[in-house]
């Protein structure tokens, strides 16, 4: 073996936890399958070509909530898998965050499709209830490590380890603020010290209840896609990198944690106070170009840190055994849709931070329909789909076979480059055309998904099936 070469040991299906008689693999299936559904009904709720008419738009409450379900799905399914990957000592702990996924999910889910207006209380109430089982995944997320660091067992001396711990605060920190903001939501300045905290920030009770929104939602995603790098780094041989991968992965996974803990202090900060990061490189009337202080932690931090991680992963490919050299393809792949998301937020979103005196935020800038376009692209594409593929790629390097995750890694891959030719194009060359080449090439795309990941849930559980 080379000096830069590591050994991964594929897990075998029967390793991970079951439920109610239910396999691991069978659970996921399920999950997964909901939240297939609930992308699919997504496209008839909130197709981003009919909704993104400006980047100012008023936020839709339905469907956000509905979006939500899909969120929490997400979530909760990344704390389940890195339950497994890290091979938390508490068998207890690992069944409660599969069972609370099962919860969080379908319920989060299905009421995510009624829950249309903060006065259904019905509805809110029960999607509040799927958040607080989403809590108690990261709650117990966290005590598991704890329980793994005072045992000294584990990963506990991995980096890894200890950026998925501090990704899990994060994750945890973000819920709270969404929970305040749907406090206010529906009870206004009560208890008096709620509007007493806005008077004395000096901004009013609506502008706290936005600022907690913003934080809230940036925080959750961000922190999401940390845990998402750690978990991969553990299951792929992190540890066991020598040489100049090893120091590029190390370089990676420190920008990581360093910009996971950063940008949660920039949330909470921001979310409770009216403090705001300040506009770095600015320069054009009024200093108007520049990019925003937290978008530039949480790019280089933790979505560039992560692809040179995965980036280092896959140059130390090598000590992957003879029989398991589909695990290259599973790794190669992950990278692939890593780099979509990198292009996506970073040299595309840069690049329209860096040109606001053309893109703007309002409806008179000459771009502003491109930078309205890239409301959907950084949320819909970069931030929900992107992260979801690399997680059913990482569930697949668990769980299936050679010849089916080779191939789900190639479909994946093209098809999300065809989405990602499509968005560029619909953002950047023909915004104005509803239904021009960018949609076509982006639908196109998200349906060549849609299908391999059928294709990957039911093969899924028919595998499950015969363990």
């Amino acid at each position: 073996m080379e000096e830069n070469e590591t050994t991964i040991v594929p897990m075998h299906p029967s390793n991970p936890d079951g439920l109610w008689g239910i396999s691991w693999g069978q659970i996921v299936a399920i999950l997964a399958g909901w939240l297939a559904l609930l992308a699919l009904g997504s496209l008839f709720v909130s197709n981003p070509f009919w909704d993104e008419t400006g980047s100012l738009a008023k936020i839709n409450y339905a469907h956000t909530m509905y979006l939500h379900g899909l969120l929490v799905g997400l979530a909760g399914i990344t704390s389940l898998v890195a339950a497994q990957i890290f091979g938390l000592r508490s068998r207890r702990i690992r069944l409660w965050i599969i069972g609370a996924t099962v919860f969080a999910t379908l319920l989060g889910g299905f009421v995510g499709i009624f829950d249309r207006s903060p006065h259904d209380q019905v509805w809110v109430y029960l999607h509040v209830l799927s958040f607080f089982a989403l809590d108690s995944i990261f709650i117990a997320l966290f005590w598991g490590f704890f329980v793994d660091w005072r045992e000294r067992s584990g990963f506990y001396r991995s980096l890894s380890f200890w950026v998925a711990w501090m990704a899990v605060v994060s994750l945890e920190l973000a819920a709270l603020m969404g929970h305040a903001a749907g406090w206010i939501l529906d009870f206004k300045d009560w208890p008096p010290f709620v509007g007493g905290w806005a008077t004395l920030m000096g901004e009013k009770i609506s502008d706290l209840e936005a600022n907690l929104v913003t934080s809230h939602s940036h925080e959750m995603v961000v922190a999401l896609l940390a845990l998402l790098v750690a978990v991969i780094a553990a299951r792929f041989g992190y540890e066991g990198l020598k040489g100049g991968v090893q120091v590029l992965s190390r370089i990676g996974m420190w920008l990581v944690a360093a910009g996971t803990a950063l940008m949660t202090l920039i949330y909470v900060v921001g979310g409770i106070t009216n403090l705001e990061p300040p506009q770095l490189f600015a320069f054009g009337p009024g200093g108007v170009n520049g990019i925003a202080g937290d978008d530039l932690v949480t790019g280089v931090g933790v979505m560039i840190g992560g692809f040179l991680v995965l980036l280092a992963l896959y140059l130390g490919r090598r000590g992957i055994t003879a029989e398991n050299r589909w695990l290259a393809a599973v790794l190669g792949a992950m990278g692939w849709l890593w780099l979509l998301l990198v292009s996506t937020m970073i040299i595309a979103g840069y690049a329209i931070e860096l040109n606001e005196t053309f893109f703007g935020a309002g409806a008179k800038a000459p771009g502003a329909i491109s930078d309205a376009v890239f409301t959907f692209a950084h949320q819909d594409f970069a931030f929900f789909l992107l992260p979801a593929l690399v997680l059913v790629l990482l569930v697949s390097s668990m769980w299936l076979n050679d010849r089916v995750a080779k191939w789900l890694s190639l479909g994946l891959s093209a098809a999300a480059a065809v989405t990602f030719v499509g968005v560029m194009i619909y953002m950047f060359i023909d915004p104005a055309v509803t239904y021009g080449v960018g949609y076509i090439i982006t639908g196109l795309g998200v349906a060549a998904i849609f299908f391999l990941i059928w294709y990957w849930i039911l093969h899924t559980w028919r595998l499950s099936q015969r363990t």
